[in-house]
């Protein structure tokens, strides 16, 4: 059901965008419209197809590991993060969040803190990675090379992965797995985030990203004010009308499978 979905939003976009915009139909644009997984249309699709098949393999070395494991895994995050890797947006760093979410869960009792204790971890990372985006941009103080990658990631790459955000997203799982969520909640949430996979097709298709957000919003970065309510405002706008388009994806594969 979950390629499905990702063939269902590919073919529909190619097409009505095409359509609407008579565009030309290449031979490239058919293949990367049916095969989106393989010719690498979504990236975390085509990572997360990578991490689903040595998925088997990472399960059963966790499940008889030990702390030699563990060292292991420490060492090839800082690795990867700081010296192989430029970016974040890869079937590796996605193998490496997957096997930190792995050893969290087999080593759950070692994390059994306080839901506001994984918070504070999560933001004093977020401080430290734009406190060094500041230092070595905005204030031009020259940070050692090691130092340096480890707060902003080796910066030849478009997205460069910093090993900062990397540990405060294991933060913020830390938060998730003791968090509480009110009864009220939940029944709001169940339908909400089955939305969220489609929300991610719909927005950076590469077509989608191509003839209607490239630029788009451009104006909101004028001024601070414009920036910290219009990006927000906008983001929910753009995130509700994708889970209403969803919502009738989904009616539409219960009446037909």
């Amino acid at each position: 059901m979950l390629w499905l979905q990702v063939l269902f939003w590919s073919v529909l976009i190619a097409g009505a965008i095409t359509a609407w915009l008579k565009l030309e139909v290449s031979q490239a644009l058919i293949l990367r419209t049916f095969l989106p997984v393989t010719m690498k249309a979504y990236w975390y699709m085509t990572a997360y197809f990578v991490v689903e098949l040595v998925a088997p393999l990472v399960n059963w070395l966790i499940g008889r590991g030990n702390g030699f494991l563990v060292c292991f895994y420490i060492i090839a995050v800082v690795t990867v993060s700081v010296i192989i890797t430029t970016s974040g947006n890869n079937a590796v760093w996605l193998l490496l969040c997957y096997m930190g979410g792995a050893l969290i869960k087999k080593y759950e009792k070692y994390f059994n803190i306080k839901p506001y204790k994984g918070m504070m971890g999560y933001t004093l990372c977020v401080v430290l990675t734009w406190a060094g985006q500041f230092l070595d941009s905005g204030a031009g103080v020259r940070i050692p090379g090691i130092v340096r990658s480890i707060w902003r990631g080796r910066l030849d790459g478009l997205w460069p992965s910093a090993l900062t955000m990397y540990i405060a997203a294991l933060f913020l799982l830390v938060w998730a797995k003791e968090l509480r969520v009110p009864e009220a909640w939940k029944p709001v949430l169940g339908q909400v985030v089955p939305l969220q996979l489609s929300v991610y097709l719909i927005t950076v298709h590469p077509l989608v990203w191509k003839y209607i957000f490239d630029d788009a919003f451009g104006i909101l970065a004028g001024n601070v004010f414009t920036v910290l309510i219009g990006v927000p405002l906008c983001t929910a706008m753009v995130n509700l009308f994708c889970m209403i388009l969803d919502r009738f994806r989904q009616r539409l594969f219960q009446r037909i499978l």
